[in-house]
């Protein structure tokens, strides 16, 4: 996947559509996870400690969740305060299957122009 476009569309845990265009003229690391994934918790801290570090300079991260069940997930966002957007339902299936994700954690980092969204990187999962 690593060259291939990136591009995401679907609703956050509110009900509101993300928006891919905001993120126009930075990298973004997209990180499919779930509440219930052990690996996604601990790699979870490392996320949002380069995040701290890196959004002044126009790093952003976008979770999308592949979490079934949609309490469990508001719990985790509530208690977790996460300082990021994340995807849930419907469209984070759709983009999971889409980028061949078959494992998580899986993420993908990606420099955001007018398009192709390229993606620079890929570490997690192998689909084939």
């Amino acid at each position: 996947l690593v060259g291939q476009p990136l591009q995401l569309a679907g609703a956050q845990l509110d009900g509101q559509p993300l928006n891919w265009a905001a993120y126009r003229g930075k990298v973004v690391l997209v990180d499919f996870w779930a509440t219930w994934c052990g690996p996604c918790l601990r790699e979870m801290p490392h996320v949002r400690e380069y995040y701290e570090k890196n959004k002044q300079r126009g790093f952003e991260v976008v979770g999308v969740s592949i979490d079934e069940d949609l309490d469990a997930l508001a719990t985790f966002l509530d208690k977790n305060k996460l300082p990021w957007s994340t995807m849930a339902g419907d469209g984070s299936k759709t983009a999971a299957q889409k980028y061949n994700v078959r494992a998580i954690p899986t993420m993908m980092a990606a420099m955001i122009t007018t398009p192709p969204n390229v993606i620079l990187r890929r570490r997690g999962s192998r689909g084939g």
